[in-house]
Parts: C-alpha cells; sequence; structure tokens
C-alpha cells in the first residue's frame, strides 16, 4: 500500500504537467498571433503634387500628361486582407527639387494609411518624366472641303470670338505644328453655313493632325459660320475723260480683260450690268504710251472673283491693261482747188467767187502719201437756187476708201459767194 506523501507527489506532478501544456498553448497563440503582420505591396497610389507651378517656372511639363502620377510602396499589415490603394495618401513637393528634362528620381511622403497597416518608412522615392515644354500662337485655318453649288462662292469663314489660337505642349511636338484648324465642308451649298462647334485639330506639314493628348490647345473649339454667295459675269468696260492731242490719231483700244466674274448680294447683283475702268485721262496719251495697270472701279457691295492655283477668291481691287494704238497724224497743204457746181437749173448759169479754195487735211503719213490729185473734192449744191446772188456753204469730199482715214482739218472758208443769172 502506498503512503500518502507519495499520492500527492503525483497529483502535484499532474498539476504541473497541465500548467506547463496551458503554458505552451498560451505562448504559442501568442507567437502566432504576433507573427501574423506580413509585408504587401500597393501599386498605383495617387500622388498629390504640390507647388506645380515650379514646372512653371522651369519650363518644364510631365511627359505623360494623359496618366496621374502614381506610386508603389510596401507597407506591414496583420489584416487577413490586402489594404486598397485609395487608402493611402502620398505627397511630393516639387518646391526645391532640382528637376529636368528627362527622368528624375523623386522624394515623396506618405501622410496617410489605414490603423490596421504600419509604415517602416514614410518617405519613398519615384520616377517622373519631364520634357520641355513650349507654345505657339496662329492664326486659325479653316479647310474647305468641296465646292458650293453652281454660280456660287465661297467668301471664306467668320470666327466669332477672334482667329488667335494656342498650343501647349512638349516642345518636339509644338515645333512640329504647320497648322491649327478644322475642316468645312462646301458641297452644293447655296447660302451661309452656320456651325456652333467645332473641334480645332493641330496638323503637320503633310496634312496629317497630331493626335496627342499632351498638347493643349485654347480655345479647343469655335463658333461661326461660311459665308457663301452668288456670283455672275459682267462685261468690262473702258471709260475715259479728257480728248487726245490733235496731232494723235487713236486707231484702236484693247483690254487684257473683257469680263470678270462679280459676287454681292443678290439687289446688287441684279443692279450691276457691266464694270468700268477708272477714268483714263487721253490728254496724257502719247504716240508710244501704253496704259498699265488701270484699276476697275467696283460698287461698294461688289467684290470680283480671281482664280489663283485652282481656287477662286473675291477681291475688292483688280487692275487690268487697257492698250492704245496711236498714230501721230500729219497735215497736207492742198493746191487751191476748184469748186464743183452740182445740181444747178440748167436755165440758170452760175459765178463763183472765189471759184477755187484751198484745203488742209491730216492723217496718218501713210494715207496722206497715197492721196491722188482727184480724191479731194470741194463742190457747192445750188439745188432750188433762182436768180441772184446767194452765200452757199462749202463741202469737202475724200473719195474711195481712204475717206475713213483722213480728217478735213480746215476749209479756206466756209460759204463762197455764188451769182446766179437767166441763160
Amino acid at each position: 500500500m502506498e503512503s500518502k506523501s507519495s499520492k500527492l507527489s503525483k497529483k502535484e506532478i499532474m498539476i504541473r504537467i497541465v500548467c506547463v501544456v496551458i503554458a505552451f498553448i498560451l505562448w504559442l497563440y501568442r507567437y502566432n498571433t504576433e507573427n501574423s503582420e506580413r509585408t504587401v505591396s500597393i501599386y498605383g497610389v495617387h500622388v498629390k503634387v504640390l507647388n506645380p507651378d515650379v514646372l512653371n517656372e522651369k519650363n518644364l511639363m510631365y511627359a505623360n500628361t494623359d496618366k496621374d502620377i502614381t506610386a508603389n510602396i510596401k507597407v506591414r499589415t496583420t489584416d487577413a486582407g490586402t489594404p486598397l490603394a485609395n487608402q493611402f495618401s502620398i505627397e511630393l513637393d516639387l518646391k526645391g527639387k532640382v528637376l529636368k528634362a528627362g527622368r528624375n528620381l523623386l522624394e515623396f511622403t506618405i501622410t496617410s494609411w489605414p490603423d490596421f497597416v504600419s509604415i517602416p518608412n514614410t518617405v519613398g522615392t519615384l520616377n517622373v518624366d519631364l520634357v520641355e515644354k513650349a507654345q505657339v500662337q496662329k492664326d486659325i485655318t479653316v479647310i474647305p472641303i468641296g465646292e458650293p453649288a453652281k454660280d456660287y462662292l465661297y467668301l471664306g469663314t467668320v470666327i466669332k470670338g477672334g482667329t488667335a489660337v494656342k498650343a501647349v505642349g512638349p516642345k518636339d511636338i509644338i515645333n512640329s505644328i504647320d497648322k491649327i484648324g478644322f475642316f468645312v465642308t462646301l458641297t452644293d451649298l447655296e447660302e451661309d453655313y452656320n456651325f456652333e462647334s467645332e473641334t480645332l485639330n493641330a496638323y503637320d506639314k503633310d496634312g496629317n493632325i497630331i493626335d496627342d493628348k499632351s498638347i493643349f490647345i485654347s480655345p479647343d473649339k469655335v463658333v461661326g459660320y461660311a459665308k457663301i454667295s452668288k456670283t455672275k459675269i459682267v462685261p468690262v468696260k473702258i471709260k475715259e475723260k479728257g480728248s487726245i492731242s490733235s496731232d494723235l490719231q487713236i486707231n484702236s483700244k484693247s483690254l487684257d480683260i473683257t469680263e470678270v466674274k462679280i459676287t454681292g448680294s443678290k439687289d446688287l447683283l441684279d443692279n450691276t450690268t457691266e464694270i468700268y475702268t477708272d477714268a483714263i485721262d487721253l490728254s496724257k496719251i502719247t504716240e508710244v504710251n501704253k496704259v498699265n495697270n488701270v484699276k476697275l472701279t467696283i460698287p461698294e457691295g461688289i467684290l470680283i472673283v480671281k482664280e489663283e492655283d485652282g481656287k477662286q477668291k473675291a477681291v475688292d481691287e483688280v487692275e487690268v491693261n487697257v492698250a492704245y494704238n496711236i498714230s501721230k497724224l500729219v497735215t497736207k497743204n492742198l493746191p487751191p482747188l476748184d469748186v464743183n457746181i452740182n445740181n444747178l437749173d440748167p436755165a440758170y448759169k452760175a459765178q463763183l467767187n472765189p471759184n477755187k479754195v484751198s484745203v488742209i487735211l491730216s492723217g496718218k503719213q501713210s494715207y496722206i502719201d497715197d492721196l491722188g490729185d482727184n480724191d479731194v473734192t470741194v463742190n457747192v449744191d445750188l439745188s432750188n437756187l433762182t436768180e441772184g446772188t446767194h452765200q452757199v456753204p462749202i463741202k469737202v469730199n475724200v473719195l474711195g476708201d481712204i475717206k475713213d482715214h483722213i480728217k478735213i482739218e480746215s476749209v479756206g472758208q466756209e460759204k463762197i459767194e455764188v451769182i446766179i443769172t437767166r441763160n
């Protein structure tokens, strides 16, 4: 039989074993709890940029303007799930940073995070790509497509708010911009075309759209209308003033443009039947003179349609060439010519006083030289005259085709005395 003291020893042993087991379980729980914290990577955390005007001061801009600046960070957490990027706040202060075009390694600060997360280091770095910034200002270019209806003309585009437009972006892209504008479709139009919001695009020298989101165009849209006007064709006529010198003769005159296409309102077109040149002063024309570059007198509200490089455009000033073929006139004093009596009643006879008259002719030298002895006659018409003394007008005739080229400058007297008696 065992002793009482021996039994108590076994009980103590059991209690001690139980205590050890419980202590181990508590230790194991505590160990597992303390060592459940893990490191996780958070990708694409939005970075708030402080003092962004520093970029403008250094004439720099982000290379990827269509993307937010984000950073990747590593944190420790005891939570079973993975923290979300929007649960963190990161700030990047550009003030005092050394910045350059190209890749920049910049330091950021994590400023807030969830309670179940621990941050070993609140400071990190990220790469920010920068480029040199440039800007250009141009007039808006309107690119017409198609042609208006027949007898109608596109007169241009009115853009409300002005035609200046500015583009800002990376220097290499800005330098490749040839024009900034938009397309307007004119096909078969017979009236003005209003546009309320046309998007402006940048184009390179080959006419291709520069589709780059790093370019900012201001304004990016325009409002206005395309002007469409009716046209018609009218003749051009020469307007003259003054008189040509008496020793000159205009043989012919010609215009290098005999008709023009005009445009304007319907009423103005209906009332305009011809276009005149500015008045040409004939007194200033000489034998060797050729009048060049005479402007057309264009009525107010009317424009002249000109074609240049295969395209029509309306202008308010046009010059034409007016050419004069001029001959110098020479004079010739003919010897006194016998006065011929015409249409005297046979019952009468007439005595002329004088019976010869001097005549001076003028014309081109060649025609004067061609005059024959009988090509010029002096006549009096005695029709219906009876006895008595009469003052009868003298008439000088140039015979043949030459008469259209000879001018009678003077006759010795306008009338002669005629005494009529019966036979």
